[in-house]
């Protein structure tokens, strides 16, 4: 049994899923606001891939891509730029994902976890569980 997260990211286009990972944590973390901040940093650095990956192909993307995340602390700490104490050692790890929100690469909107289609990539699902996200995805 390991203590590492998994994260699951989904990146939708219109309806049509283009991209999706299913990634272990490299380090045990201590909340859950820190894990989901560091799949949004993952979430941010696949974005600018794909971002340029359509522009190659000469399809234009408009910013900002609506990033849905089902953390409230962790969007709250995405889009403050002061930083507290008790969160300074994720602010040099996951500035990209601050960036991202002031550059208005993204735009962070909150999420219902039974909601949110990336975390059918996070733990085992039911039959149910699995038709419901084959329609998601089309």
């Amino acid at each position: 049994m390991t203590r590492k997260s998994t994260s699951g990211i989904v990146v939708m286009l219109g309806n049509a899923l283009i991209g999706w990972k299913s990634i272990r944590q490299q380090l045990i973390s201590l909340s859950t606001m820190e894990v989901e901040f560091s799949c949004l940093s993952l979430m941010c650095t696949e974005l600018i891939y794909y971002k340029q990956l359509l522009k190659d192909i000469g399809i234009t993307v408009r910013d900002p891509f609506i990033v849905y995340e089902d953390n409230q602390s962790a969007i709250s700490m995405a889009n403050n730029l002061a930083v507290k104490t008790r969160s300074k050692h994720t602010d040099l790890r996951y500035l990209n994902v601050r960036q991202g929100v002031q550059n208005k690469l993204i735009q962070l909107e909150y999420c219902m976890t039974e909601h949110n289609i990336a975390d059918h990539f996070t733990k085992a699902q039911c039959a149910i569980k699995y038709k419901e996200c084959c329609k998601n995805f089309g």
